[in-house]
């Protein structure tokens, strides 16, 4: 058993864990894509505390489709490197050429529309919108350091969700690229 499927277990079995309570949306989508995971209260320090917290940022290219950012929490976001990141999707491929201009973070109405979450809620996955997923290298590489889980945004203000790196490698729409400034190549 890896260490976020032990923290998994205290979640489900912490009294103040939250199973039908917070994102209906959120925890519709764990249960449909039958995604081990648990959306838990933002003061379950004991279990928040293990965790690699992680900010998802939705961002819009040329003005037209959005996609979600993943990466630490302190970590900032390298247009250069986001804009390489989506010229390989197959999805902007008719979009091409990308370039750093054409990548920004889209505005409060559009973030709240296409990911169906309030500013500072939202979460890697379970979108109102299915759209790609862009999670950083260096946040990747610091969970395989460490054998942690993420802890992000839980759909409701008060609400943290933590899910492993291998359940959300199960969805479709999630690619693994460089995408913030503090990305360094590992030796």
């Amino acid at each position: 058993m890896d260490s976020s499927d032990s923290c998994l277990q205290r979640a489900a079995s912490s009294p103040a864990s939250v199973s039908l309570v917070g994102s209906n949306r959120l925890r519709n989508f764990l249960q449909d894509n039958k995604l081990k995971g648990k959306i838990v209260l933002s003061d379950e320090k004991d279990l928040i505390s293990d965790a690699i917290v992680v900010k998802s940022l939705i961002w819009q290219v040329k003005s037209g489709p959005c996609i979600c950012l993943v990466l630490c929490l302190d970590d900032k976001v390298d247009h250069n490197l986001v804009a390489q990141a989506i010229s390989i999707l197959p999805q902007f491929k008719e979009m091409l050429p990308i370039s750093r201009k054409d990548v920004t973070l889209a505005g409060h109405d559009t973030a709240r529309e296409v990911s169906g979450y309030e500013i500072g809620t939202i979460p890697p996955i379970g979108h109102a919108e299915k759209m790609p997923t862009l999670m950083d290298l260096s946040l990747v590489n610091r969970l395989k350091d460490y054998g942690k889980y993420f802890c992000g945004g839980g759909g409701e203000v008060g609400y943290e969700l933590l899910i492993s790196l291998n359940q959300l490698l199960k969805l479709d729409n999630i690619s693994i690229k460089p995408i913030s400034k503090n990305f360094q190549v590992k030796n």
